[in-house]
């Protein structure tokens, strides 16, 4: 018998290690592409320069997927694209807006994801 805080756990339903897949794998609760790019202007755009890099798993250390490598050109036309937004979002009651933060299509694809 072993104990677990102040109970006594037969060692059949003491708790096992945790199963987890790592996201993008087959069986993982996270779906994840291999590459990310800029979501600029609703459009999910190469960067300008074509740089990626590797996001790594903070667990593992082992590479999950890329994501683009932002340069000047890349942020400028974010900046440009945001700031052709913000008289229409500026307008839009906070109704209006809380309708599109909820909206999972609004992040990025028909289930929120992308």
């Amino acid at each position: 018998m072993t104990t677990y805080a102040t109970r006594e756990i037969a060692p059949e339903t003491a708790p096992g290690p945790a199963v987890y897949v790592r996201p993008g794998e087959t069986g993982s609760i996270v779906p994840l592409k291999t590459r990310y790019e800029n979501f600029i202007g609703g459009e999910w755009l190469k960067p300008i320069k074509g740089g990626y890099a590797a996001d790594l798993a903070p667990a593992t250390g082992l590479p999950t997927a890329e994501y683009a490598r932002s340069t000047v050109e890349d942020i400028d036309m974010a900046v440009r694209a945001a700031s052709s937004a913000f008289p229409g979002w500026a307008a839009t009651t906070t109704h209006d807006r809380a309708a599109v933060l909820d909206d999972p299509r609004s992040r990025g694809g028909a289930d929120g994801h992308r």
